[in-house]
């Protein structure tokens, strides 16, 4: 109890603090700042993903930092915090997968692309899942895998037939 009330929370707080701030550059569009954070309060996404990992806080700092080095072109920083992320919400984490995978089709590493894509996939999320199916569908072209490729065209077709995909 003590560990929880004089550590664990206060850190908790702390991070949560932390991001607030770096949202502020993130919602601005400045990913430079909300990724570094700057000299005077903010300490940036990846600092917090850092020194936070194991609270919630930290972990949605990694999903921040993945963001903001897949829009500054650093794939394989994104690729590396988005790796980080995890969550039991039916639209961030399929989301969050969805860019893992893009981020690997920027690395020509179309394998874990595939994968990423699938899992993205699995969620059910009618928005999400149809888009995944399809970009899975291309990465399995990309590699030949003509018999996945299908499989995937023909999952968006009969679970999503009203998606712009299936169309």
């Amino acid at each position: 109890i003590a560990i929880n009330t004089y550590v664990l929370k206060p850190k908790a707080q702390e991070a949560n603090n932390e991001n607030a701030k770096a949202v502020v550059y993130f919602t601005q569009g400045n990913y430079e700042l909300a990724l570094n954070g700057d000299e005077a309060d903010c300490m940036g996404f990846e600092a917090i993903a850092n020194d936070y990992k194991c609270s919630k806080a930290g972990k949605l700092a990694a999903l921040y930092a993945g963001v903001c080095y897949y829009q500054l072109g650093d794939y394989s920083a994104a690729a590396e915090f988005l790796a980080k992320f995890s969550a039991k919400d039916l639209n961030i984490e399929p989301a969050a997968l969805q860019l893992l995978g893009d981020a690997y089709v920027q690395l020509e590493d179309y394998q874990k692309a595939a994968k990423a894509f699938e899992a993205a996939a699995k969620s059910g999320n009618k928005l999400i899942a149809p888009i995944s199916l399809k970009k899975a569908g291309l990465v399995y072209l990309e590699l030949g895998n003509k018999a996945a490729a299908k499989k995937a065209f023909e999952a968006i077709k009969a679970n999503y037939p009203a998606s712009a995909e299936a169309q």
